[in-house]
């Protein structure tokens, strides 16, 4: 690894070091392009191995507004994959297995309908709809 002085900041040169972004942005394409395929069960398996690969905040403890616009896009593309992969585990059949994970997006991101909205769908498939 080399830290390096580039314009107007520092590059930090990683080598062929394993990086979890770029891990993380090679699984979670390589689902969507399973998803485009037809290969449904592949998409699940490889969003939810991307899913793992995404611990934190993207540089957590450093700012700027560079890395604040990152962060946004990052969490935002993240989310939007896990949606996928709620779809996909949907699609499969695998209601009951959307639900947990369902749940806690609901928790921790509860402004985002489509989570509430597909919570709700699993719960119906897997006969845990609430009755009146």
């Amino acid at each position: 690894m080399r830290l390096e002085w580039a314009g107007g900041g520092y590059l930090l040169d990683v080598g062929g070091a394993d990086v979890d972004l770029y891990t993380y942005e090679r699984l979670a394409a390589a689902g969507l392009a399973a998803v485009r395929a037809g290969e449904l069960a592949e998409a699940a398996r490889l969003l939810e191995e991307a899913r793992t690969m995404s611990t934190g905040p993207l540089g957590e403890g450093l700012e700027g507004p560079m890395l604040e616009r990152e962060r946004l896009y990052r969490q935002e593309r993240f989310l939007a994959d896990m949606e996928v992969r709620a779809e996909l585990e949907l699609e499969l059949g695998r209601h009951r297995n959307a639900v947990p994970c369902l749940q806690y997006a609901v928790h921790k991101y509860p402004l985002r309908e489509r989570f509430l909205w597909l919570l709700m769908l699993a719960l119906h498939r897997s006969d845990r709809a609430t009755r009146r």
